[in-house]
């Protein structure tokens, strides 16, 4: 043969060192195809019976198919999976709770190789199989009947008792004396003495019926209480609080034979009933705040009253015609003339105003017309008047004085002139 035209399937060649590693995955078998000529191609034989080229088989164990701990391994064409003690199944999925060993109503719980039921009453055995009625406890042909956590006895004539252990004609079932007679399915017992019960078991007042105290009596197979106060009712059970009388949040304290209600700060009356401030009583801005029995408004400025009904303008503080009008804080007068002052009480022209004059307003003030021989600004200076003679001869006597004066001067220059 002139060429190769092929090579023996190995694992291994040893001519060809540089064909690099032959990994195909766990399980799975390499082998090399071609020739030195027309090189070589890495073929992967996987478990599941496949050929791969240049390919890695998939290992079945990727993405962990095994639950719960379990360990795998390859095997021919696929997994196993080795559980982990309570566990088992393909993958490990099932432990010993998964069937639901547990029943009416019992709880599984795994524990260490095997489970546990934890069975709800009445129920018991190791997996909640067992009820009272399961071993008939009911002699004489009695039915068992679940009720509630426990069993009851359903008895056949004449028998009772818990367990119809009980024959009326050997065990009379009536108890202080009582009378037993058959009646149907079941008997009758005719009580002696005040006793009651179906059995005649009981006195009236043994379970002290009676409440807080109260006195039990019996009466006509029952019993009466005599109760002390303010307690009331047919056990005494009763007091004045006892049907919540105080509203709006109110406490209730008993007091002697009766009841008061401490109310919260917003309301009043004998059961807390009702919010003195609720029609907003107070007008102009006032704020109502409960006060005892009633409430109280806080003024805002300039009112006042009980309800802030009043202005400081209401009673018209200003006198003598004076108008009076508020502001943000208090009021003004506006005076009529010739009156003044804040509640315009004063009269600036009275009778003192001017001394010798008539006084006249102008506007927000006053002038005095003074009377002849009198000024100043409220007429109390009298004139001085001087005569006119007296005046003329001051007048003549000055004039003489200067003429002197003035001949004097001339006659003294008119010397120095010549002495030149």
């Amino acid at each position: 043969m002139p060429f190769f035209s092929g090579l023996p399937k190995c694992t291994q060649i040893i001519f060809a060192p540089s064909l690099g590693a032959c990994d195909c995955g766990t399980g799975a078998n390499c082998t090399w195809e071609g020739s030195i000529f027309f090189g070589f191609t890495k073929y992967c034989l996987c478990p599941d019976g496949s050929k791969l080229k240049e390919q890695h088989c998939e290992d079945p164990c990727t993405g962990g198919p095994c639950k719960n701990g379990g360990k795998c391994e390859v095997e021919k064409n696929s997994f196993k999976c080795y559980c982990p003690a309570p566990f088992s199944g393909k993958n490990c999925e099932t432990d010993p709770c998964t069937s639901g060993p547990c029943k009416n109503g019992g709880k599984c719980e795994v524990e260490k190789n095997s489970f546990k039921c934890y069975c709800p009453a009445p129920f018991s055995g190791n997996n909640c199989e067992t009820d009272p009625c399961t071993k008939n406890p009911c002699e004489n042909g009695g039915i068992c009947r679940l009720q509630g956590n426990s069993s009851k006895c359903y008895c056949r004539t004449p028998y009772f008792g818990d367990k119809c252990q009980k024959d009326p004609c050997t065990n009379n079932p009536c108890k202080n004396g009582g009378n037993f007679s058959l009646l149907g399915d079941s008997f009758k017992c005719d009580c002696k003495d005040n006793f009651v019960g179906d059995r005649c078991e009981y006195d009236p007042c043994t379970l002290s019926p009676c409440l807080n105290n109260g006195n039990c009596t019996v009466n006509e197979h029952s019993f009466k209480c005599e109760c002390k106060l303010p307690f009331f009712g047919d056990r005494c059970e009763k007091d004045p609080c006892s049907s919540s009388p105080c509203l709006n949040g109110g406490t209730c304290k008993i007091k002697r034979n009766s009841f008061s209600c401490d109310c919260l700060d917003s309301y009043i009356g004998e059961k807390c009933e009702h919010d003195p401030c609720l029609d907003k009583p107070c007008i102009n801005g006032g704020t109502c705040r409960v006060s005892g029995n009633s409430f109280k408004c806080d003024c805002k400025t300039p009112y006042f009253g009980a309800k802030c009904e009043i202005d400081l303008c209401t009673i018209n503080p200003c006198q003598n015609g004076g108008i009076c009008r508020l502001n943000s804080t208090s009021f003004l007068c506006y005076c009529r003339a010739p009156y003044s002052g804040r509640l315009c009480e004063s009269n600036v022209c009275n009778a003192d105003t001017c001394i010798h004059g008539k006084c006249e307003v102008i506007g927000q003030y006053y002038k005095c017309r003074c009377d002849e021989g009198f000024t100043g600004f409220r007429c109390e200076d009298k004139v001085q008047i001087i005569s006119d003679k007296p005046v003329v001869w001051q007048l003549i006597q000055t004039s003489v004085l200067i003429s002197i004066l003035i001949l004097h001067l001339g006659m003294f220059c008119f010397y120095l002139r010549r002495k030149k």
